[in-house]
C-alpha cells in the first residue's frame, strides 16, 4: 500500500509504496531485536537516492532504522528498515 514517510530529522515527507517485511527481512530484524521490518519503494529523487544506514525513517509514529537502500527499475528505490524498539 501507498503512504507517507518523513526523513528524520529532516523536515517533509515523501511518498512510498511499503511493503513489510519478507522472511528475510524478518529474519534480519528478529537479529537486531526489532519488531517489524518493511521496505519502502521511493521515487529517486535528490532526498531519496543519498539515504544511507546512516539515515533513518519516520512512518507510523516510530523511527525505523534503514538496513539498505539500493536501485530498483527505472527511477525508483527499495529502502528496507526496520522498526525502533527503543
Amino acid at each position: 500500500w501507498h503512504a507517507v514517510f518523513s526523513l528524520a530529522p529532516q523536515e517533509g515527507a515523501e511518498w512510498a509504496e511499503v511493503r513489510f517485511g519478507t522472511g528475510q527481512e524478518r529474519r534480519e530484524a528478529a537479529q537486531e531485536s526489532a519488531s517489524v521490518a518493511a521496505t519502502f519503494r521511493v521515487p529517486a529523487n535528490g532526498r531519496t537516492r543519498g539515504l544511507t544506514p546512516r539515515d533513518r525513517l519516520q512512518f507510523m509514529g516510530a523511527a525505523w532504522d534503514i538496513i539498505s537502500a539500493v536501485p530498483w527499475g527505472r527511477g525508483e528505490i527499495d529502502v528496507t528498515a526496520i522498526r525502533r524498539t527503543d
